[in-house]
């Protein structure tokens, strides 16, 4: 976590690929080891499963994350005209 870089979120070192993108991907979209390191060929097998790690040691600042950005959507989409 970096103050400033990817809102001070836990990302993997030297990316803005954020721990909590991983878990999304893998967890809530059904991808793959294999499918994320095809789309994300810039980080290494060992990151991607030392972020899913992170995300089991720390699940509830992850989930916390997810949480805020949920909210986050939801008071936007109130703030939209209704059609």
């Amino acid at each position: 976590m970096t103050p400033g870089v990817c809102s001070g979120r836990p990302r993997i070192d030297g990316t803005r690929i954020r721990v909590m993108d991983i878990v999304g991907y893998h967890y809530k979209g059904g991808l793959t080891i294999d499918d994320l390191q095809r789309n994300f060929p810039q980080i290494s097998l060992a990151d991607i499963h030392a972020a899913l790690a992170f995300y089991h040691d720390n699940k509830e600042l992850i989930d916390h994350a997810f949480e805020e950005d949920d909210r986050f959507v939801a008071e936007q989409m109130a703030r939209l005209p209704h059609q």
